[in-house]
C-alpha cells in the first residue's frame, strides 16, 4: 500500500517537473500589474519604476515624518540572515546590535528608505 502511494507521488512530481519550464515561460511573458512590463523584458533593463503593491493608510513619501539620524534603531533580519537555533517561521528576529541612521531617501508616493551605518548594506522602511 505504501509503495503504491509513493509511486503516485513520484509520478505527480515528475509531471510537475516536466511542466515547470512551460509554467516559468508563461509567467515571464505575462505583463505584470506593478511594473507594466513582462518580466522577460524587465530582466534586460538596468532600472525601471514600479507601482506600490499596497495602498498606505499612513503618510508616505514627502508627507511622511522621517526619523532623525541620532535615533538608535534595530532592524528585522531577513529570512536566513541569522542562522542557527530553533525558531518558528513566524518568530520576529531583530538585530542584536543597535545602529544609527546614516541617511534617508525620500521619493514621491513611496515610503522613506533608511540606510544604516555599517552593515547591512540595504535599505529599510519604518514599520
Amino acid at each position: 500500500m505504501l509503495s503504491k502511494c509513493v509511486c503516485q507521488m513520484t509520478k505527480k512530481w515528475t509531471e510537475w517537473v516536466a511542466r515547470l519550464p512551460a509554467v516559468v515561460c508563461a509567467i515571464n511573458n505575462e505583463v505584470t500589474r506593478l511594473i507594466g512590463k513582462k518580466p522577460a523584458e524587465a530582466i534586460k533593463t538596468k532600472a525601471f519604476s514600479s507601482k506600490p503593491s499596497t495602498k498606505y493608510t499612513r503618510p508616505v513619501g514627502l508627507n511622511e515624518k522621517s526619523s532623525p539620524p541620532i535615533v538608535n534603531v534595530r532592524y528585522l533580519y531577513q529570512r536566513g540572515e541569522l542562522d542557527g537555533g530553533c525558531r518558528r517561521a513566524t518568530d520576529s528576529i531583530w538585530s542584536l546590535k543597535v545602529f544609527y541612521i546614516e541617511r534617508a531617501v525620500t521619493k514621491l508616493n513611496e515610503p522613506v528608505i533608511y540606510h544604516l551605518r555599517g552593515e547591512p548594506m540595504r535599505g529599510f522602511v519604518r514599520e
